[in-house]
């Protein structure tokens, strides 16, 4: 789960793969808050490999994008398959968290910001 800096408006990607639940959601969480803590407030989720989210998933992205927002910046998803895009759906998330198709798609908008 290490990141990789985009140069672009200074966009930080977080690839993140397998599961997102009460086991790895800690590990993202203390991520994400370093990122933050390190002034690294534009963070986008590369989640195509991700194959399961679960609440302690859905909860660290969403804290992470309440504290990135307090920051002055965002949280985004993206590349998400069928399945991960149907629980952030279902948990609503889909109205606080902006989602993109892909990478590139995401980058394209979020730098044109």
């Amino acid at each position: 789960m290490e990141p990789s800096e985009q140069g672009a408006r200074d966009i930080t990607v977080v690839p993140v793969a397998g599961r997102l639940d009460s086991q790895t959601a800690p590990h993202l969480g203390q991520r994400l808050d370093e990122l933050l803590h390190g002034g690294r407030t534009l963070l986008l989720i590369e989640a195509s490999e991700l194959q399961y989210i679960g609440s302690a998933g859905l909860q660290a992205l969403l804290l992470a994008a309440k504290r990135a927002a307090g920051q002055g910046g965002w949280l985004a998803l993206c590349g998400m398959t069928s399945p991960i895009d149907r629980m952030i759906e279902i948990a609503g998330l889909d109205a606080v968290l902006p989602t993109y198709p892909s990478r590139e798609a995401a980058l394209a908008k979020l730098t044109a910001r």
